[in-house]
């Protein structure tokens, strides 16, 4: 905890150093919340109902969604693109030499303040409809949303790691983050969504749809035991694969000097 606060305070410094490229990165995040919300809002305009979901539940969930990419860039996405220039660039060793946990290091060295607009616009839309439509929400279950948000992060988190992790067999696959963005994007549906498609679609797409379904239906009062003991349990196999499966790697990483 030490060191990441230390990361925190460095990062606020990088921030008010570089006001340039952070204005850039502000107005960034807003416009692709904006193409988020928008998206959503126009696809469900004067629909009644999707697979069971109204459209005002669907912009819900994007509102959800805002919010856990505005953390997710924040923290855990850009040093996930890093991964791959480290091994090209043979600095992945400097990193293995350091007293701390090599995955630590990896994908929570950098954070990027200025993604917490995103997290602001999420907040202040999902409160918009929250209070527009009468959403019934108490103050249990706005707490068990925040806690399967949190489970959400880690199943999300666990599957970049797993699919990353493959840079160090292939380090020429350096755009496989930008594969990963693209599948982020299925988190703005329910998984109810995802029937009508193959079955190696949603061996991909689930974990990302779970992650952020259940803890809207948390919210709104929807959500079954079933479902919850799912986020769960998905949580923590992706988690612990995702920790095996990089120490795995770890043992066969040949270096940049061989």
């Amino acid at each position: 905890m030490r060191v990441y606060a230390t990361y925190l305070r460095m990062a606020i410094k990088s921030m008010l150093l570089f006001r340039v490229n952070t204005v850039g990165m502000l107005v960034s995040t807003v416009l692709w919340s904006g193409l988020t919300l928008s998206t959503v809002y126009f696809a469900t305009r004067g629909v009644r109902s999707v697979f069971g979901y109204s459209g005002e539940q669907l912009m819900v969930l994007a509102a959800i969604q805002v919010i856990f990419l505005g953390f997710f860039h924040g923290i855990i996405s850009k040093n996930m693109e890093r991964i791959p220039e480290l091994m090209n660039r043979g600095t992945f060793d400097f990193l293995l030499l350091k007293p701390i946990d090599a995955q630590f290091s990896a994908s929570l060295t950098y954070v990027y303040p200025a993604y917490m607009v995103r997290i602001l616009l999420g907040v202040g839309v999902l409160a918009y409809y929250l209070h527009l439509y009468g959403f019934a929400t108490s103050w249990f279950s706005i707490a068990l949303f925040g806690i399967l948000l949190i489970f959400g992060f880690v199943t999300i988190y666990s599957v970049w790691l797993l699919v990353t992790t493959l840079v160090v067999w292939f380090p020429q696959m350096d755009n496989i983050v930008d594969f990963l963005y693209y599948l982020n994007v299925s988190s703005r549906f329910p998984y109810e969504f995802l029937r009508e498609i193959g079955f190696m679609a949603l061996l991909f797409l689930f974990p990302f749809a779970l992650a952020l379904t259940i803890p809207m239906k948390a919210l709104l009062g929807m959500v079954t035991s079933a479902e919850i003991v799912a986020l769960i349990f998905a949580t923590l196999i992706l988690f612990f694969l995702s920790r095996r499966f990089w120490l795995f790697a770890l043992r066969h990483y040949t270096s940049a000097s061989s």
